[in-house]
C-alpha cells in the first residue's frame, strides 16, 4: 500500500511540476509577445499560463478541433494565455479608472 501511494505521489508531484514548468513558459512568452505596463507579478503570470491552457483546452475541445482526450498543444496555451492577458488588461483598466464610460447621445 505505500508502494503504491508513493507512486501516486511520484506521478502528481512530477504532473504537478511539469504543469507549473508550463505555466511560467506560456505566461512569460504571453508577457513577452504583448507588451505594456502591466503590473502583474509572477504568481499571475503563472495563473495566466496555467488557466491559458485550460482556456485553449476548453475552446478546442467544444469547437470540435481537437478530439476529446487530446490536448491543444502550445500554441493552444499560448493563444488562451495572450487572450487571458489581454481580458487581464481590460479589466485592470476599467477597474483603475474612475470616470464611468462615454455613453453617446440616443437619437431620439
Amino acid at each position: 500500500m505505500n508502494t503504491l501511494l508513493a507512486a501516486i505521489g511520484l506521478m502528481f508531484g512530477s504532473w504537478l511540476f511539469l504543469n507549473l514548468a508550463g505555466a511560467v513558459i506560456v505566461g512569460a512568452l504571453a508577457r513577452m509577445l504583448l507588451p505594456g505596463k502591466d503590473k502583474v507579478g509572477w504568481l499571475t503570470t503563472i495563473g495566466v499560463g496555467f488557466l491559458g491552457g485550460i482556456v485553449a483546452n476548453l475552446v478546442a475541445h467544444v469547437a470540435g478541433w481537437v478530439p476529446w482526450g487530446e490536448n491543444s498543444g502550445i500554441l493552444g496555451s499560448q493563444l488562451g494565455a495572450m487572450g487571458l492577458l489581454l481580458l487581464h488588461r481590460v479589466w485592470a483598466t476599467r477597474r483603475g479608472s474612475k470616470t464611468p464610460p462615454v455613453v453617446p447621445p440616443s437619437a431620439s
